[in-house]
Formats: structure tokens, sequence, C-alpha cells
């Protein structure tokens, strides 16, 4: 699968990261309770817990955040017009009028390829890089036999999970578990939103994928029926997911914010009363840091968009070393220069 596609994949599935990271933080809070675990799956939680947000290998949310966000903000919305175009295609194939929708959507495909494409190579492959690297070093935490013993994990987990496409009902159950038996309560975490995720990264992976490959021929009926089927899929999982949003209370109560993941974030509308705050609410879900920077958001033909711009080029001074400032200039990505 393509960078870009896997990029937009750990977004919507940043939970797991979050997973992860709340169990190597439970570890070391609560150590009596971890029993016969190895040293290596010690090490490993060492390193989620005390790298994360300073190693660049181990980005914390925010970071993960602004790294994700160079795919969604530069095709927010062409991804929102292809899916709308994806629909009517489909909506008015057997209506006698498929040659006129099926041209719309194969130039709304058309956008979305060129501005996918647009990104600059350098910056995904770095970005790319980060985002893998810690997902890999949450996926060894969570895959390793003495999560499955210690959260209750039967049967081998799939080498490919989360992006195999099987929506696999026994991770989503174990997704609400640990938050269970870490927190006491589920809170927002819930087997079905997480099966949700994982239809929305699966189906949103391929469409990217299969923009990204250079020999996709548009003109050919099939391969549009195709990309409308999965387009399809994708939008379901999108309205899934917003049909479970409390919008109101998004806009209102700091506390729920911090509980929805970044998808959820995407898909939240602007409040009409402005942002609200969260500086120095000391609230949040545990293990988690909350965004410093609130996006900017707007709805397009009734779906919403969210898009932000960072730049963290302004945060390196002369005082930085070359590297970090030819870093931070080339990518326009959220770490800061640590002088």
């Amino acid at each position: 699968m393509s960078k870009v596609a896997e990029i937009y994949q750990y977004r919507v599935l940043d939970s797991v990261v979050r997973m992860a990271k709340n169990i190597s933080d439970d570890f070391f809070r609560t150590s009596h309770k971890y029993t016969a675990v190895s040293n290596e799956w010690a090490e490993n939680c060492s390193k989620l817990c005390y790298r994360f947000g300073r190693d660049p290998e181990y980005p914390n949310d925010l970071q993960r955040y602004r790294l994700s966000s160079n795919v969604v903000v530069n095709s927010c919305s062409t991804m929102v017009a292809f899916r709308r175009e994806a629909l009517r295609f489909l909506e008015h194939r057997d209506r006698g009028v498929e040659d006129t929708f099926a041209e719309s959507f194969s130039d709304q495909a058309t956008a979305l390829r060129d501005s996918l494409r647009s990104l600059e190579e350098k910056a995904v492959t770095i970005q790319h890089s980060q985002l893998r690297s810690i997902f890999d070093a949450s996926l060894m935490v969570l895959k390793s036999e003495i999560s499955q013993r210690l959260f209750g994990i039967s049967g081998s987990i799939s080498q490919d999970w989360p992006f195999d496409g099987d929506f696999n009902i026994r991770m989503a159950y174990v997704y609400e578990e640990i938050f269970k038996k870490i927190y006491g309560s589920i809170t927002r975490v819930s087997k079905d939103k997480f099966l949700t995720l994982q239809r929305v990264a699966y189906y949103g992976g391929l469409i990217i994928d299969e923009l990204m490959v250079e020999e996709l021929a548009l003109d050919n009926r099939d391969k549009l029926i195709k990309l409308a089927g999965l387009a399809y899929n994708w939008t379901k999982g999108l309205q899934d997911l917003n049909a479970r949003l409390d919008i109101s209370r998004a806009w209102k109560d700091p506390r729920y914010l911090r509980t929805l993941d970044i998808v959820e974030r995407d898909i939240t509308p602007p409040n009409p009363g402005g942002e609200i705050s969260l500086d120095g609410s000391g609230l949040g879900m545990p293990g988690a840091d909350w965004f410093e920077d609130q996006p900017q958001s707007w709805t397009m033909d009734g779906e919403i968009c969210c898009c932000s711009g960072f730049n963290c080029s302004d945060a390196c001074t002369a005082g930085c070393s070359v590297n970090c400032s030819e870093y931070c200039g080339s990518t326009s990505l959220g770490f800061g220069c640590q002088c």
C-alpha cells in the first residue's frame, strides 16, 4: 500500500497508539499488577512511555496529528467532493442518466488523485516513517503474548491486523476491555466504534491507494464502479461515526471533546459560537495529551470537512542546529526545534 494511504490509516486508527500508551503508563504506575513479564516487553513499554513526544520515532498525540494532517489538509475538500459524486453515481446507475454522473465522478476522482500526488515526496516519507515507527511499537506491545494473557486475548493476532480488512471483532472486544480494566469504565471506548474505525481506515486506505497507482485508467467504467463501491463503504463508515457523536456536547464540554479520536474531531462541525478553549483545564482522557492547536473546520455540501495548517518553521531559530532547521523548514511538520 502507498505511504499516503497508510498515513491516512494511521490517522484513523490512532487509538491503537493510545491503547498501547495507556498500557505502558499503567504498567509503570501499577507494576504490581503485571507479573511474569519479559524484559523485552518491559523495555518496549519503557520506550513507549518515556520517549513519547521526545523522540521523532515516538511522536505524541499532537505530533501525530500534525504528521498526518498533511494528507487530510491537502485533499480535504476533494475527498468530500469525491465521496459525494460516488454516491450520486451509484444512485443514478439504473435511471438512464449514468453517463452524466459517471463523468462527474471521474472528474472528482481525477481531482483527488492529482491532489494526493501533489504531496511533497520527501515530507510524506518522513511523516510515514515516524507514524509507522510509533504504530509498530504500539503493535509490539498489543500483539505480545504477555498482553494477550494480561487482557484476555485468546488465539493469535493476524500479522497484518488492523489493516487486513477482516474488521476483527475479537480485537474490538479487547480494545474495549483494555480501557475497562485500566480505568474501570469504557467511557466512549467501545468495540462497535473500533469496528467502525477499522472500516473507515480500510476503505479509505484502499481508495487512496487505488488513486495513487500510476496506471489507473479513470475512463474505465468497471474501475469507476469499483471505486464508487469502495467510496460508498468509506462514506457509510464516516456517517456511522458521525451518528455516534454528540455534536452540541462536543461544542460545550471540554471533557467530552477530549475523548474523541482524531477522525471524530475531523468530522465534527465548527462551533457557531467559536472554538472552546481547553488551556489550563486539566481535563482529558487518561494518558492522552490534548492538541495545543485547534483545527479550523467547515462544511461542504452537508458533509463535515476539517482542515488545519501547521508550520513549525517559526520554532526554528538561528540557534538551532543546521539539521533541525532544515528538517522543520523542508517538511513543515509539528516538531518544534529543541535548541
